[in-house]
């Protein structure tokens, strides 16, 4: 592999406030104000709320701002990739912090040509603990609950890295297909993704040397989302990768939820099952090697968490 030298980070951005500045000047500050391996694009996806005044106004060749317009988390992200020519390819949430010299072990983990996507360790932000690095389901109901991170620096392979911060050497993101835009605003299109990377043979890698510190919202107070495109998403996600066994049985542990059906009727009125044909023809790894292998059997709701990961999972940042 040549080497990696720059680096792209894109920030999709709606209504973030003065968060998405920090953002930005945390960015900067890391790398230094000489440093033009850098290059930071600011998605603004319909912000009513001036959030990209501030960056503009810091007037910093590195950083520009492009308009996105209403084209969800996915959409932007793919957006800010095109305006970039970089090695590297950070996507990152506009409500973060990291710390000095956080690229130069971005740069030396993706060296190894098995990482398709690599995702940092995460604290609340301006708290240094917990610290938590990567996911896993451990229930049929898909709810992925956090690593703690380990005492060393070494990175490690997980089922799941969140979409808050995912990083990909360029070549990888485009042979992946970028993120998928038949995704609405926001919901599952990151994890979507690893269950991508996995099943193309390659690995989903954390890196606990790198940490980020993240806003954890209470609630989604600066934009809107509609939860039957949230159920939408959860549906798009398990019918393009799951086999009709574990589809029946996570839907199971849904038979309650009131969208569920009206979600159905208006995902099976797209492509997803020609979709989920030509991904079921092209993955080297399908979703039963992944369970085994990689994330771990399912269990029940009813049966206590604890059991099922051993202690090894818990809800670290929630």
């Amino acid at each position: 592999m040549n080497a990696l030298k720059t680096v792209g980070v894109v920030l999709p951005a709606l209504n973030e406030g003065a968060m998405l500045e920090m953002t930005v000047s945390s960015l900067l500050v890391s790398v230094g104000s000489q440093d033009d391996d850098l290059q930071i694009v600011v998605v603004d996806d319909g912000s009513s709320d001036g959030c990209t005044d501030a960056v503009i106004k810091l007037a910093d060749r590195r950083v520009r701002v492009v308009e996105g317009g209403g084209l969800g988390v996915s959409g932007a992200r793919n957006r800010g990739a095109q305006e970039l020519d970089t090695d590297i390819l950070v996507f990152m949430d506009a409500h973060c912090t990291v710390e000095p010299g956080w690229l130069d072990h971005v740069r030396k983990t993706l060296q190894d040509p098995q990482i398709g996507l690599l995702g940092p360790a995460f604290t609340k932000l301006h708290e240094s603990h917990p610290r938590a690095c990567g996911m896993r389901w451990d229930a049929l109901d898909l709810e992925p609950c956090w690593f703690t991170a380990p005492a060393s620096n070494e990175p490690f392979a997980v089922p799941f890295s969140t979409g808050a911060c995912q990083i990909f050497t360029r070549d990888r993101f485009e042979k992946l297909g970028r993120y998928d835009e038949k995704f609405t605003r926001w919901g599952y299109e990151d994890i979507e993704m690893c269950l991508r990377v996995w099943s193309a043979g390659l690995t989903v890698t954390v890196c606990p040397s790198i940490t980020v510190g993240h806003y954890f919202r209470e609630d989604r107070s600066n934009y809107e989302i509609e939860e039957i495109g949230v159920v939408i998403n959860f549906l798009r996600m398990i019918y393009l990768h799951l086999s009709p066994r574990m589809i029946r049985e996570v839907l199971a542990s849904y038979a309650d939820c009131p969208q569920l059906h009206e979600a159905q009727q208006v995902l099976f009125e797209t492509s997803i099952f020609r979709e989920r044909e030509l991904n079921f023809q092209r993955r080297e790894r399908d979703d039963l090697w992944f369970f085994r292998e990689i994330n771990g059997p399912l269990v029940s709701q009813e049966v206590e968490r604890e059991e099922a990961s051993a202690g090894s999972a818990h809800h670290a940042l929630a």
